[in-house]
């Protein structure tokens, strides 16, 4: 199986969606929403491709829808790593090259 590896702007961004969850519905919900991602990242540790890469916003990453927002991510033979959460209600069109460039870092 793929190394998992949470890149620091990923690590970053998961940690604030948990911290709002928290806050607005619990220790619980915030602690079952972290093990979800686990799973679904073993998932994809597993079988990468099962992801989209046609998800309406301009990168060749991988997404995987996760509740209203967007995990992108990429993989070798070796390693999948999740890069960012995006919410899946912003403005998709308005993303330029530059924001996109971004999240391949």
């Amino acid at each position: 199986m793929r190394e998992i590896i949470l890149a620091p702007s990923f690590d970053e961004e998961f940690l604030f969606v948990l911290d709002y969850v928290e806050e607005h519905f619990g220790e619980l919900i915030a602690d079952q929403l972290e093990e979800y991602f686990k799973r679904t990242a073993h998932l994809l540790a597993q079988s990468p491709m099962i992801g989209k890469q046609e998800h309406g916003y301009p990168t060749e990453l991988y997404g995987f829808v996760f509740g209203p927002s967007w995990i992108f991510y990429r993989f070798t033979d070796d390693k999948i790593t999740f890069l960012h959460i995006r919410d899946g209600r912003m403005d998709k069109d308005g993303q330029s090259s530059s924001d996109v460039s971004q999240w391949l870092h």
